[in-house]
């Protein structure tokens, strides 16, 4: 008798101990653990592939935190932020020659119309000559790629290099309000 109550003592510490575990983890829970791939094809449907890795999602907390500095300090800080933030993935251009470069932030959520909205950021790489030059496109060191994924067939999406954004007031997402080159567009967005 004294060995099955020792027993459930220690199975009722063991759960009450790993309680604030499972509590902690919000948001975007149901895929976290498990590695998804994102493909594209980059402006008119060509040949050149954009592949996209997220080996976990962003949870709400980590959102929050990004959109509240945000709203309170600014791009710069956000900026900051987001670069300590632990890797959700990584994206590159197929075709071998192109390195891969990580991304900090990878968030979905449903549209109204059932399809999965996802954004990613990064930091956009600065290049030697424009770091040298201090110009004014170093004020857009963001990297933001939007897709819309339907639960079946092929989506669409955007990826603006060197973008500045806000905060949505309507919908409490990321939007683009400034960026150094225009947007390009993706088409054929799937999951596999």
């Amino acid at each position: 008798m004294k060995t099955s109550s020792k027993t459930l003592w220690v199975i009722a510490l063991l759960v009450v101990a790993l309680a604030p575990v499972s509590l902690a983890q919000d948001g975007n829970d149901e895929k976290k653990q498990k590695e998804e791939h994102f493909f594209a094809n980059i402006g008119g449907g060509g040949a050149r592939a954009l592949q996209m890795v997220v080996s976990r999602w962003s949870t709400k907390s980590e959102r929050a935190r990004l959109i509240g500095i945000l709203a309170e300090e600014g791009q710069e800080a956000m900026m900051k932020a987001l670069e300590k933030q632990e890797k959700t993935g990584w994206v590159r251009v197929q075709g071998g020659r192109y390195p891969s470069t990580e991304l900090r932030y990878a968030y979905q959520s449903e549209t109204k119309e059932g399809k999965r909205h996802i954004v990613l950021l990064t930091n956009r790489p600065v290049s030697l000559a424009e770091a040298r030059s201090q110009g004014r496109s170093q004020d857009y060191d963001l990297t933001m790629i939007e897709l819309m994924v339907p639960d079946e067939g092929k989506g669409t999406g955007a990826l603006a290099a060197g973008a500045e954004v806000e905060i949505d007031k309507e919908t409490n997402r990321l939007k683009i309000t400034a960026f150094q080159t225009t947007p390009t567009k993706l088409v054929n967005v799937y999951t596999k």
